[in-house]
C-alpha cells in the first residue's frame, strides 16, 4: 500500500485512454440502431419433419453396420473352417501330433535315458 502511494505521488495517475464527452449517454441508442428489429424479424421456419428423419437415418446406419460386421465375421471363420489342415501347411500332419503326444507322456526317467542315448 505504501509503495503504491509513493509511486502515485512520484508519477501521478495517468489515464492513457480518454472517452469522448457524452459517449456513454448515446451508447445504448447507437447499439439499438445498429441491431434494429428489422434484421432479426425473419425467423427460420420450424422443420418438424427433420427430427424423425435424423433418427431414422441413425437407425439405418446402425442396422447396416451390424449387418456388415456380422457378415464379415462369418465369412472369415467359414473360410478357415472349410480348408483342411493338410492343405494349409505340410507341417501340420499326424506324425507331428503323434510325436508331441509321445513327448507329453514321457516322465523324467524317460527323458534322462533319451538324453543319455544321444
Amino acid at each position: 500500500m505504501k509503495e503504491e502511494y509513493l509511486l502515485e505521488q512520484k508519477f501521478g495517475k495517468p489515464r492513457p485512454f480518454n472517452v469522448p464527452d457524452g459517449y456513454f449517454e448515446q451508447f445504448e441508442a447507437e447499439i439499438i440502431n445498429k441491431f434494429s428489429a428489422e434484421k432479426f424479424a425473419e425467423e427460420r421456419p420450424i422443420r418438424r419433419w427433420l427430427r424423425p428423419v435424423t433418427w431414422a437415418a441413425c437407425a439405418a446406419i446402425a442396422v447396416v453396420s451390424v449387418f456388415v460386421y456380422f457378415r464379415n465375421a462369418n465369412v472369415g471363420t467359414d473360410v478357415v473352417a472349410s480348408v483342411h489342415a493338410d492343405e494349409l501347411s505340410p507341417a501340420y500332419n499326424d506324425n507331428i501330433v503323434d510325436e508331441l503326444s509321445d513327448f507329453a507322456m514321457l516322465d523324467n526317467d524317460d527323458l534322462y535315458s533319451l538324453m543319455a542315448d544321444e
